[in-house]
């Protein structure tokens, strides 16, 4: 009953998206197969049944799918069938990806970057990931800016300095990214050990904030609370929890439970 229970307050926390993604997989979508798994595994309770959508879709030929399984499998959170193997279907992914990269198809391209970079059997290739979202990067593609960007800010990588990377998401954001704004706020808040600047930080996590970013309002209530980079202000501090709260940003929930605030 327990299991019932969380899995349908897990399901109500987004039901539009749910319902609709939950729809169009039982419609036979791949896509929406694979999102919708991804979604549940997000709670144990939720678990069981997220493995039977991810691997319906990747049945279906869903390569996103397939690696997501072998990461599940590989790190012991789900059950790996009998007559599969967690190295044959990282490989699936792998080829079936590298192979859609090989004849332009930049949604590919990020999705190996992606791949890599999360790494397989426990070792992230960071020059592999980096080589092919660079390819989606020169092909114009915004989603490569922001993740070659963050990927490059949080973990480094050869030939890229925090001057790089940020280049890369002020390209991004002023495309709109809330993302890229995001990020920039976070690196010039010293999250990446570079220099520090708390009045740009608040400043790029306040357009973000006015594009819907809920962490943006999260940490504009981190600089109200702390005063840097603008003035203390408690009960602006508080109004941006609720509302990123409000938006299921599970941190503003916590800071709120904290302050003692509902």
């Amino acid at each position: 009953m327990k299991e019932l229970l969380a899995l349908l307050f897990l399901l109500t926390a987004y039901p539009v998206w749910a319902e609709s993604l939950q729809l169009r997989a039982q419609q036979g979508d791949a896509e929406a197969a694979y999102l919708y798994g991804k979604q549940l595994t997000r709670h144990e309770a939720g678990l069981k049944n997220a493995v039977l959508w991810l691997q319906r879709s990747a049945q279906q030929g869903n390569a996103e799918a397939a690696f997501y399984l072998a990461r599940l499998y590989e790190e012991k959170k789900a059950k790996l069938p009998p007559g599969q193997s967690v190295n044959s279907l990282y490989a699936y992914a792998l080829q079936t990806t590298q192979a859609g990269a090989e004849d332009g198809d930049v949604q590919a391209m990020i999705r190996l970057g992606r791949f890599y970079a999360m790494g397989s059997h426990g070792k992230k290739e960071s020059d592999k990931a980096v080589f092919w979202l660079e390819k989606a990067v020169a092909a114009g593609d915004i989603q490569a800016k922001i993740l070659l960007g963050k990927m490059t800010l949080w973990g480094g990588a050869p030939g890229y300095t925090q001057t790089r990377s940020l280049a890369l998401l002020h390209e991004a954001a002023d495309s709109g990214s809330s993302e890229a704004l995001l990020q920039i706020g976070l690196a010039y808040a010293g999250a990446f050990g570079g220099p520090v600047n708390h009045a740009r930080a608040f400043s790029s996590f306040s357009k973000a904030a006015e594009l819907g970013d809920n962490e943006a309002k999260r940490q504009m209530a981190i600089a109200y609370l702390s005063g840097l980079g603008v003035r203390k202000d408690e009960e602006k501090a508080i109004e941006l929890l609720q509302e990123a709260a409000a938006g299921n940003n599970a941190a503003a929930k916590r800071m709120l439970s904290q302050l003692a605030i509902k």
